[in-house]
C-alpha cells in the first residue's frame, strides 16, 4: 500500500449494527460501511474516500461494481447520504 492515510480501525455502533442486520446487509455492505466509518471516526461525519481507496483498504477483495452496489444499498436503506 502507498503512504497515503489509512485508518487503523473502525467502530460501528450497536444502532448501526442493528440497522445493517435488520435490513440483511451483505458482506460487501458491511465491509464498505466499516471503511466509511473508519474515515469518519475523528468526529467528522462527512467522508469521501474514492472507490479506489475503498478497494485498496479492503485489499481489492471486492470489485468496483460490488463497492458501487454496497454504496447504493447503504444509500437506499438510509444508512448514508451522498451529496
Amino acid at each position: 500500500m502507498s503512504s497515503t492515510y489509512l485508518p487503523s480501525y473502525s467502530t460501528i455502533s450497536i444502532t448501526e449494527t442493528r440497522k445493517l442486520a435488520k435490513n440483511k446487509a451483505g458482506g460487501a455492505v458491511w465491509a464498505v460501511y466499516a471503511v466509511l466509518v473508519s474515515y469518519s471516526r475523528d468526529g467528522v461525519f462527512e467522508v469521501f474516500p474514492s472507490w479506489e481507496t475503498i478497494s485498496r483498504v479492503l485489499d481489492d477483495a471486492y470489485s468496483r461494481k460490488s463497492i458501487a452496489n454496497a454504496l447504493n444499498w447503504l444509500e437506499v436503506h438510509k444508512v448514508i447520504q451522498r451529496k
